[in-house]
């Protein structure tokens, strides 16, 4: 049941058109397998566990759609660090422009594609998003 939600959820947000079935069955066996590997445990899941390489490739394929998941993952991992953070400080996820950080996060994962996607990730959230020390208020 779970592969077949996943694929419905696929289908749903990034398959248009008459393949659309066939298209949500990639995009899950796709990411299931980046994924499930093995029965190691991992401290990274879903899209950010993928090697800067792979997701390089598959974004020359298929721009929209794999920005779109890929960044969405990195939102929500940026999200996380910011809400955790035990000093008072915070990362200004609004300081660079949506354009810029994905674009910052394809030609890091173009640099090392032997990386994880989660690695071009923290470079952009420790390096570029300005540290702030006001309370963040909550966005989009």
């Amino acid at each position: 049941m779970y592969p077949r939600k996943l694929c419905e959820i696929f289908t749903l947000a990034f398959c248009k058109g008459p393949s659309e079935a066939l298209c949500g069955i990639a995009l899950v066996l796709g990411l299931l397998g980046q994924t499930t590997n093995s029965m190691a445990d991992y401290a990274i899941m879903g899209p950010g566990s993928v090697t800067c390489g792979k997701f390089a490739a598959d974004y020359r394929q298929n721009p929209d759609q794999v920005n779109n998941l890929f960044f969405t993952w990195a939102q929500g991992f940026m999200s996380g660090f910011n809400i955790t953070e035990a000093t008072g400080t915070y990362r200004d996820m609004t300081a660079v422009p949506i354009d810029a950080q994905k674009k910052f996060i394809l030609n890091y994962c173009d640099q090392h594609p032997s990386l994880e996607y989660a690695k071009a990730v923290m470079e952009l959230y420790h390096y570029k998003l300005p540290l702030k020390k006001t309370p963040p208020a909550s966005s989009r």
